[in-house]
C-alpha cells in the first residue's frame, strides 16, 4: 500500500491513484484513500504510538504500511522506559541501533522515560538517526533526585543573593508565593500572619549545629529552647545559648611547712559515732586522734584570665540561604532542553512574574492562550526569542512543548496560531492543545520548547477535478431537505452552525446516499471531519466536526462542531455556491488501557452548616461549614434545609477558613433553619430572548464523562404521589395534596397519572406550598375521575415548528375534534351502543341488537346532537307517513369521521311516539363497517312514495287481475312473453309489447339498443345534459364533457337560477348551487333551509342586514353590495347562515370600517411592467413591480398619523436586492412586499422570508403583520427596510427553485403555478393545466395523483386567507369490465383521500366523463391543488383518458390574486 512518503513531489507525477477522467466512484474511493494516508502520516508524526520492548530494544507500531523505508521514513512516538546503552529500535520490519547526532551511539538515560523522540531512518548506515537532543544521561527520577530541594541551605559567600534563594533571616513571606517553600518549612519557624505568610528560619549570626536525634553528644538537648513555633527539646531547629562546659584550673606554689601533730585525750569509755572529726577505735579502748591546727602559713595563688568574649572556633562570615524556588538553572546543568521556566498555576491574563509561565484554564485541553514572561528563570531575557515564534507565514506558526523538569511524561504540546509581544512583562501566545498527560503543580520546574511550522510553500497547478462531492450551497436555515443537489447550514453565519442539511442526490445528479450513510460509521464519538470548499473562490471554505448523522430518507441532517473558516466577505458561502464536500473519517475508539492509579482524593462541595439563617432570595448569606472546601470566588452554591426541603442558592462571594459567603438570588420555602447541606449548583444563565423555533436538531454525540466530584447532599425531588380524588382534565386549575419538600418551582412543568388507568393531565406549576400543588392544566389523556396520582415532571412544551413537508400516509390516526358542520345531508346525532329500546340521551340514536345486521327496531331521541339540540319531533314523526304499509321509508346512517362505515334500513312499519323519543320498526338492508359509543353519526331519511289507488288483487298463469283506479271495473288481461301492462285513461290498463330503442325479453332483461341516443335526440336535451360528443358530428365515446367550456369558464358551479330579493330571501328554493339575486330590497333572511351551500351574484346594490346568529356576515356589520359583486353562504343544520367569503366586483378587498381608517392602497404587484393584471403566463420573473392600478396613492402610517400618499408611479425591486432588503430572496421561500417612504423616496420593500410555507413566523427578524386601523403594516424593523408599523403591506410572492417567481397559468402538460398574491385589488385568476399523455391505466385501491405525476396540479400563494379557493378536476374514464374508477382533488397531498365540495366521483364498468370539485377556504401560505385517481375495485385495471385543454380535460381553479 502506498503511503505518502511514496508519492512524488511534482504534482502530474501522481498519476496512479488518480488518473485523467475517473469515475465518479473511484473519485471518491481515492480521495478517501488519501484522507486514510494523511491520518496515518499525522498519527506517525505526533507521537500517537507509545514503544514497547525494552530499554535495550524499543518496538513501535507504525500507523502505516511501509513497504520501504528512506530518509522520508519519520516517526515521532514516546518512550515507555528511559534507554539502555545502545539501545536499537525496531519500526515495522525495519530494526536498527539508534544513533545520537555526529553518529554516536546513544547512551543510557539519553531518551527518558514518556520523552517523545523523533526518528528518521538513515538508508546508507541502516540505523536510526535521532534528530531529539539527548537528555542529560540522568533518568527522569534520577534527576528529580539529584535537583537541590527547595528548602536546602546553604552558605553564599557574598551578600547578592542568587535568584530563586532567600536569606535564613527570619522573614515572613508569602505562602502562595513560595507554595513549595512553604510545603517543606510549614509554619516550623513561625506562622507570619497566620493565614498567607510564614517564617524563615533566622541563621544570622549563627553555627549551625547537627540534630543529635538521640545520639546523646548534645548532652543539654533536653533544654533546648523554642525554634519559633513552640516546640522545643531534641528537635530540627530548637535553639542552644551560648556556655562554657566544666573544666579544671592548676596552680602551684613553693610552701614548706615541717609538719606537726596535735594530741587530744579521749574518753575510753563512751562509744558511738562522732561527728567533730573523730570516731573511736573500739568500746571502752584509749586512742589518739589527730585533728588540724591551723600553722600560721598563708599561701596566695593566681590564675590569669587571657581568653575572648566566647567560645569559638576561627571563622568566616557567610550569608544562610534557603532554596525557595525549585532550581531551574541546575535542571538547565542536568541537561533539560528548551527554556527554562517556573510553573504558575494562575490564569489571567497579566504577568506571571519574572521567570514564570501560566495557561489561560487550569484544564489543559481547554487552553486558549499562554502567558509566559519575557525573562526565563535564569533571569535571561527572551524578549526578542519569543517575538519569532509567529514568524511563519503558515496559519499554524507552530508548535510548543512544556515539560516538567524531572518528569518528562508530563507534558503539554499545544500549536500556536498568534502571537501579541504588546504587554510590557509578558508575551500572549494563541494556542490550541494537540495532547498533554499529567499534571503541573505551583512551582514545578518547566521546560518550554519551540518548534517552527515552515512558511507556506507556493500553489501548486489546480489538478484534476474530483476528490469530493459537488453540492450547490442553499442559504435557507430551516430543518428540511434543501432541495436535489443542494445543501445548507441550520445558521446564517457558519462558525454558530450545528447541523448540515445534505440532499442524497448530489449536484452532478449521482446517488450519494451511501457515502452520506457512512459519514458517522466511525465508533468514535467525533465520527470525521467533513471539509466543504468553494471551487469557484477556493480562499473559501469551512471545516467541522462530524458527531451524528440522521437519514431522513431524502435528505440526511448531518450534527457537526465548528472547527474552522475562511470567507472572503461575510460569514458564510454565497447562494448558490458550487461546493465540494471532503470527508475524512476518525478511526474507531481503540481498546481501553490499562487503569492508571487512583490519584488523590480532592477537595469537594459537600458540607453541612448549623449557623442559623433565614430563607432569601437576595442579599448576603454568611456560613459556618468544614475548612479546605474546592469553592471559589463565583461558584454557585444552593444550601438545602434538610428538615423542610427549603433552600436557597447563589454566588460565592468569599471562602476563607470555615466561614462561606454567598448572595442569594434564588430561593424556595421560606424561615429560619439550622440544618443546612451544602453542594455546588449550576450557574443561571441570562434569559434569551425568545427566538422562532428552529426545527430539531439531531441528538448530538455524548461527551466524555467527567470524573467523579465528591458526591453533595441529596437535593429536593420531584417525584410525589397525590391521593387527591380529581377528574382528569386539559384545562382550569388543579390543585393535589402531596409531599412536602419536592423541587417544584413555579413555572414548571408537571405530569400527573393515575396508576391504575395511566389516564394523566399536565400543566404549568402556578405555586407549590407545604402539601398543596397547583398547576394549570392543558394537556391531557382520558377524562376519567382518579384518586391515585403519580406525579413528576415533565418536559416544557416548545413552540409550533414549521410545518413539514408531507410525509406518505400512515396509519389512520385518533379521531379528531368535530369540525364545522359541513355539507351534511342527513340530521347529526350520537350514536348509543345501548340495546334497550328506551330514551336514549338528547342527541342520541341506538338499535335494539349489537349486530347491526340483526337489528329490527331503533330508539332516535327527537332532539339531534347539533348545537343547542334542536329537535326534529316533526319531521320523525312523519317518517312512517307512506302508506306503502311494507316499506314506508329508508334510513341512512353514516359515521361522521369516517363515511365508509353505514348501515341503509326499512323502515316496515308505524313508529311508536314516546314523546321525547320514537321507537322505529326497521329490516336491515346493507352496510358496511361498525359503530362505536359516542360516534358521531348522520342520519338521512328517504321516504317512500304512497300506494297507488289500485292494487293487484291476483295473478293468473298469463295475466293479471287489475283493481282500477278510474276504471270502473276489475278486468283480466292476458299477457305474452315480452308485454307489460300500460294504464288508460279512464280505462282499463292493457297490455303492450315494449318497442323501439328498447326490447324486453321474457326473463325481464331490459335491452337498450347500441347507439340508440342520437346526435338529433341529444340535440334535444335541456341544458347542462350529459351530450354523446361534443361535434354535434358522429358519437365518439371517448370525447365526452360535463357542460360546454364557456359554461365552466363563467362558473364551476353551473347555471344560476334568479330570485328576487326581499327581506327573507329564501335560498333553499333555489334548486341550484348558483343563486343570481334581483331587485334593491334589504335582506334580513336567507330563509331556514338547513345544511345548504349557495354562491350568491348580486344584480345590484342592495344591504344585507348582519346578525350574529342567523345571518354572519366577514364585516360583522352591514354590507351593500354593488353589481357583479360575488358572497358564499353555508347553512348549518338549523337554517342559521354564514358568508364564508365575499368579493366585490371592483377587486378591492372587503373591510370592516373603522373610525379613521385610511382608504387601501390603490396598486398591485406584478411581474411585467406597466401591467398591474397579468393575462398571460411569465415565468422566470426576476424583479417585483409595484403598480398603480385604480390610482397612485398608498396608505403610509408615520407612527401617529395615517396619510395617502402619491408614490409617483410604478416601484421595483430585483429579487437579488440586499441594499432595501434583508438578503436576496431565496429558493422555495414566501416573501410579503411593503411599501415606505425611505428618506423621501418610496419603495416597495421585500421583508425576511416565512418561517414555513405557511407560517411568517413572529418577533424580531420576521415578517409577522399588524393591524392599525384596518391597514396591514409589519410589526417589526425590517433590515435594510421600514421601521416597524412603517411599511404598508401590499401582497405576497413565492419563489420557484431558481429564486424567480412564475406566474404559470398552466397548459396541456405544465402545471399551473401562481406565485403572485395581491392584498389589494385582487382579480379572478383561472389557470387550467391538463395531462399531455393521451390515455393511461390504473389498478390500484391507492390514491394517487393523476397518471402518477403532477402536471394536473395548479398551486398558488395566498399571503391572508380571505378568498375561498374553488377547483374543478375532469377527465374521461372507465372502470373496466368489473371495476370502479375514481378522480378527485386534494390539497397539498398526493396520496390522502381527497376531500372538498364533490371529494371524488366514481364510475363503473361504463365510460364516461367524470367530475370532481373542491371548494374551500385552504389557509395562509403555499398550496396546491392536485388532481387524483386510483381503481376502487382492483379485479380490472382502470382507463383514464385526457380531454383537450380547451375541453377542459384537466384542472381548473378560479382563484382571486
Amino acid at each position: 500500500m502506498a503511503e505518502l512518503q511514496d508519492f512524488d513531489p511534482v504534482d502530474d507525477n501522481n498519476t496512479a491513484r488518480w488518473p485523467e477522467n475517473m469515475l465518479a466512484a473511484a473519485v471518491n474511493n481515492a480521495a478517501r484513500a488519501d484522507e486514510g494516508l494523511l491520518a496515518r502520516w499525522f498519527r506517525d508524526q505526533y507521537a500517537y504510538a507509545t514503544s514497547s520492548g525494552t530499554a535495550s530494544a524499543y518496538s513501535v507500531t507504525s500507523a502505516r504500511t511501509m513497504a520501504s523505508f528512506t530518509a522520508t521514513s519519520c516517526f515521532r512516538w514516546r518512550a515507555h522506559v528511559a534507554c539502555a546503552a545502545n539501545a536499537t529500535l525496531t519500526v515495522g520490519s525495519q530494526t536498527g541501533p539508534i544513533k545520537k547526532l555526529f553518529n554516536q551511539s546513544i547512551a543510557a538515560n539519553d531518551i527518558l522515560l514518556g520523552q517523545i523522540v523523533e526518528t528518521h531512518w538513515d538508508s546508507t548506515n541502516n540505523w536510526w538517526q535521532m534528530t531529539t537532543p539527548p537528555a542529560s544521561g540522568l533518568a527522569g527520577s534520577d534527576i528529580s533526585a539529584r535537583i537541590v530541594k527547595v528548602g536546602s541551605v546553604m552558605a553564599w559567600p557574598t551578600s547578592s543573593i542568587p535568584a530563586g534563594w532567600l536569606e535564613c533571616n527570619g522573614t515572613a513571606v508569602s505562602r502562595t508565593t513560595y507554595a513549595e517553600l512553604y510545603a517543606a518549612y510549614g509554619t516550623t519557624y513561625g506562622a507570619g500572619d497566620g493565614s498567607t505568610t510564614f517564617n524563615l528560619p533566622d541563621y544570622r549570626g549563627e553555627f549551625l549545629r547537627g540534630w543529635d536525634h538521640g545520639k546523646g553528644s548534645d548532652p543539654d538537648s533536653s533544654t533546648r529552647t523554642s525554634r519559633g513555633d513552640g516546640t522545643t527539646g531534641d528537635n530540627v531547629g530548637t535553639k542552644e545559648a551560648g556556655a562554657t562546659a566544666a573544666h579544671n584550673h592548676t596552680a602551684s606554689s613553693a610552701v614548706s611547712d615541717p609538719g606537726h601533730n596535735h594530741y587530744f585525750a579521749l574518753d575510753t569509755t563512751k562509744s558511738g559515732s562522732g561527728t567533730g572529726g573523730w570516731s573511736p577505735a573500739s568500746p571502752g579502748g584509749g586512742n589518739f586522734f589527730t585533728s588540724t591546727s591551723t600553722t600560721g602559713i598563708t599561701v596566695s595563688t593566681t590564675v590569669n584570665n587571657s581568653s575572648g568574649n566566647e567560645t569559638r572556633p576561627r571563622n568566616v562570615n557567610v550569608v544562610w540561604c534557603c532554596l525557595a524556588l525549585p532550581a531551574a538553572a541546575a535542571a538547565g546543568a542536568l541537561g533539560t532542553n528548551g527554556l527554562q521556566y517556573i510553573w504558575d498555576t494562575g490564569t489571567t491574563d497579566a504577568d506571571p512574574t519574572s521567570g514564570r509561565i501560566r495557561f489561560d484554564n487550569a484544564t489543559f485541553g481547554s487552553v486558549a492562550h499562554i502567558y509566559i514572561s519575557k525573562t526565563d528563570a535564569t533571569g535571561a531575557p527572551v524578549a526578542s526569542f519569543l517575538a519569532i515564534w509567529a514568524a511563519s507565514t503558515s496559519t499554524t506558526k507552530g508548535h510548543v512543548i512544556i515539560n516538567k523538569v524531572g518528569a518528562q511524561s508530563t507534558d503539554a504540546v499545544l500549536t500556536i496560531s498568534a502571537i501579541d509581544t504588546s504587554p510590557t512583562n509578558y508575551v500572549r501566545l494563541t494556542v490550541s492543545p494537540i495532547t498533554n498527560n499529567g499534571t503541573l503543580s505551583a512551582g514545578d520546574a518547566i521546560s518550554v520548547q519551540w518548534y517552527r511550522t515552515g512558511d507556506i510553500g507556493q500553489t501548486g497547478p489546480i489538478g484534476p477535478a474530483g476528490g469530493g462531492i459537488h453540492y450547490t450551497f442553499d442559504n435557507g436555515t430551516a430543518a428540511a431537505d434543501p432541495g436535489s443537489g443542494l445543501l445548507r447550514a441550520n445558521n446564517t453565519a457558519i462558525a454558530s452552525a450545528t447541523h448540515l442539511y445534505i440532499d442524497v442526490t448530489d449536484a452532478d445528479g449521482g446517488s450519494e446516499s451511501s457515502f452520506l450513510s457512512q459519514l458517522a460509521g466511525s465508533t468514535s464519538s467525533m465520527k470525521g471531519y467533513v471539509e466543504l470548499l468553494d471551487k469557484n473562490t477556493p480562499g473559501n471554505y469551512a471545516l467541522f466536526q462530524v458527531t451524528a448523522t440522521t437519514n431522513n430518507t431524502t435528505y440526511y441532517d448531518v450534527a457537526v462542531t465548528y472547527v474552522g473558516s475562511h470567507f472572503a466577505s461575510g460569514t458564510t458561502f454565497a447562494a448558490s455556491a458550487y461546493l465540494e464536500m471532503t470527508f475524512w473519517r476518525t478511526g474507531d475508539v481503540g481498546a481501553t488501557g490499562a487503569t492508571g492509579a487512583t490519584g488523590a482524593t480532592g477537595s469537594g462541595y459537600a458540607a453541612t452548616s448549623t449557623t442559623s439563617a433565614t430563607i432569601a432570595n437576595s442579599g448576603s448569606i454568611t456560613l459556618t461549614t468544614q475548612s479546605g472546601l474546592a469553592y471559589s470566588v463565583g461558584a454557585r452554591v444552593r444550601a438545602t434545609s434538610t428538615g423542610s426541603g427549603a433552600f436557597m442558592e447563589g454566588v460565592v462571594s468569599s471562602y476563607s477558613g470555615t466561614t462561606l459567603v454567598f448572595t442569594a438570588d434564588t430561593a424556595s420555602g421560606s424561615g429560619a433553619h439550622t440544618d443546612w447541606n451544602l453542594n455546588v449548583t449550576g450557574q443561571v444563565g441570562a434569559t434569551g430572548a425568545t427566538g422562532a423555533t428552529g426545527a430539531t436538531g439531531a441528538t448530538g454525540a455524548t461527551g466524555a464523562t467527567g470524573a467523579a466530584g465528591a458526591a453533595g447532599a441529596a437535593g429536593p425531588g420531584y417525584a410525589a404521589t397525590s391521593s387527591t380524588s380529581l377528574a382528569t382534565a386539559g384545562s382550569g386549575s388543579i390543585s393535589l395534596t402531596t409531599q412536602s419538600g419536592l423541587a417544584y418551582s413555579v413555572g414548571a412543568r408537571v405530569r400527573a397519572t393515575s396508576a391504575g388507568t395511566a389516564e394523566w393531565m399536565e400543566g404549568v406549576v402556578t405555586s407549590y406550598s407545604g402539601t398543596t400543588l397547583v398547576f394549570t392544566a392543558d394537556l391531557n389523556s382520558g377524562t376519567g375521575t382518579h384518586a391515585d396520582w403519580n406525579i413528576n415532571l415533565a418536559g416544557q412544551r416548545g413552540a409550533t415548528g414549521a410545518t413539514g413537508a408531507t410525509g406518505a400516509s400512515g396509519t389512520n390516526g385518533t379521531n379528531g375534534t368535530n369540525g364545522t358542520n359541513g355539507l351534511n345531508a342527513g340530521f347529526n346525532f350520537t350514536f348509543d351502543t345501548s340495546t334497550t329500546m328506551a330514551a336514549p340521551s338528547a342527541g342520541g340514536f341506538r338499535l335494539n341488537n349489537a349486530t347491526i345486521a340483526s337489528a329490527t327496531a331503533a330508539a332516535i331521541n327527537v332532539q339531534t346532537a347539533d348545537s343547542g339540540n334542536p329537535s326534529i319531533a316533526g319531521s320523525i314523526a312523519g317518517w312512517d307517513g307512506s302508506s306503502t304499509t311494507a316499506h314506508r321509508g329508508r334510513i341512512l346512517i353514516k359515521k361522521v369521521s369516517a363515511p365508509q362505515n353505514f348501515a341503509e334500513f326499512d323502515i316496515t312499519g308505524a313508529s311508536t311516539n314516546n314523546t321525547t323519543w320514537y321507537q322505529l320498526a326497521l329490516t336491515y338492508l346493507s352496510g358496511s363497517g361498525s359503530f362505536s359509543a359516542s360516534d358521531a353519526i348522520s342520519i338521512e331519511w328517504r321516504r317512500t312514495g304512497d300506494a297507488g289507488s289500485g292494487t293487484i288483487s291476483g295473478m293468473t298463469a298469463n295475466g293479471v287481475v287489475v283493481a282500477t283506479g278510474a276504471a270502473t271495473a276489475t278486468s283480466t288481461a292476458a299477457l305474452t312473453a315480452g308485454q307489460i301492462v300500460v294504464g288508460q285513461t279512464s280505462a282499463a290498463p292493457v297490455p303492450q309489447t315494449v318497442s323501439g330503442d328498447a326490447t324486453l325479453a321474457a326473463t325481464g332483461a331490459l335491452t337498450i339498443a347500441n347507439n340508440a341516443v342520437t346526435n338529433a335526440k341529444a340535440a334535444q336535451m335541456a341544458a347542462y345534459t350529459l351530450k354523446g360528443n361534443n361535434t354535434n358530428a358522429t358519437a365518439n365515446a371517448a370525447d365526452l364533457t360535463v357542460v360546454p367550456a364557456s359554461v365552466l369558464a363563467a362558473s364551476p358551479f353551473g347555471p344560476f337560477t334568479s330570485i328576487a330579493s326581499a327581506a327573507t330571501t329564501d335560498l333553499s328554493t333555489v334548486t341550484t348551487v348558483g343563486a343570481n339575486i334581483t331587485g334593491t330590497t334589504t335582506i334580513t333572511s336567507l330563509g331556514t333551509g338547513a345544511s345548504l351551500f349557495r354562491v350568491v351574484k348580486f344584480a345590484g346594490a342592495l344591504t344585507l342586514t348582519y346578525n350574529a346568529s342567523t345571518l354572519w356576515l366577514p364585516t360583522q356589520a352591514n354590507i351593500t353590495t354593488a353589481a357583479g359583486d360575488i358572497a358564499l353562504f353555508m347553512s348549518d343544520g338549523s337554517g342559521n347562515w354564514t358568508c364564508v367569503g365575499y368579493h366585490l366586483a371592483n377587486g378591492q378587498a372587503l373591510t370592516a370600517a373603522a373610525a379613521g381608517a385610511p382608504s387601501p392602497a390603490q396598486g398591485r404587484l406584478t411581474l411585467t411592467t406597466a401591467t398591474p393584471v397579468l393575462t398571460s403566463t411569465v415565468t422566470g420573473g426576476t424583479t417585483i413591480y409595484y403598480t398603480p392600478y385604480v390610482g397612485r396613492y398608498v396608505p403610509l402610517y408615520n407612527g401617529t398619523a395615517w396619510t395617502m400618499t402619491d408614490v409617483g408611479g410604478e416601484l421595483s425591486q430585483a429579487l437579488t436586492d440586499t441594499t432595501k432588503s434583508p438578503a436576496a430572496a431565496t429558493t422555495n421561500s414566501n416573501y410579503d412586499l411593503f411599501v415606505w417612504n425611505d428618506g423621501g423616496t418610496y419603495r416597495c420593500t421585500r421583508g425576511p422570508a416565512w418561517s414555513s410555507d405557511t407560517a411568517r413566523g413572529t418577533g424580531a427578524g420576521t415578517t409577522e403583520l399588524q393591524l392599525l386601523n384596518g391597514i396591514l403594516t409589519n410589526k417589526n424593523a425590517i433590515t435594510n427596510g421600514p421601521a416597524a408599523n412603517k411599511g404598508t403591506y401590499v401582497g405576497t410572492v413565492r419563489t420557484n427553485g431558481s429564486s424567480q417567481v412564475d406566474f404559470q397559468l398552466g397548459a396541456m402538460g405544465t402545471a399551473a403555478s401562481i406565485g403572485i398574491w395581491n392584498a389589494y385589488n385582487r382579480t379572478n385568476i383561472t389557470p387550467l393545466a391538463a395531462e399531455s399523455t393521451s390515455s393511461w391505466s390504473y389498478n390500484s385501491a391507492t390514491w394517487r395523483g393523476a397518471n402518477n405525476g403532477t402536471v394536473t396540479r395548479v398551486s398558488f400563494v395566498r399571503g391572508l386567507d380571505e378568498d375561498m379557493v374553488m377547483a374543478m378536476y375532469q377527465v374521461s374514464m372507465s372502470g373496466g369490465s368489473s371495476g370502479d374508477a375514481e378522480i378527485g382533488i386534494n390539497l397539498d397531498s398526493t396520496s390522502a383521500t381527497p376531500g372538498g365540495m364533490i371529494p371524488y366521483f366514481s364510475i363503473g364498468t361504463n365510460t364516461g366523463a367524470a367530475p370532481a370539485a373542491y371548494s374551500g377556504m385552504p389557509g395562509l401560505g403555499w398550496h396546491y391543488l392536485q388532481g387524483m385517481e386510483r381503481q376502487a375495485t382492483t379485479t380490472t385495471a382502470a382507463s383514464f383518458i385526457s380531454n383537450t385543454v380547451g375541453a377542459r380535460g384537466g384542472i381548473t381553479a378560479m382563484l382571486r390574486g
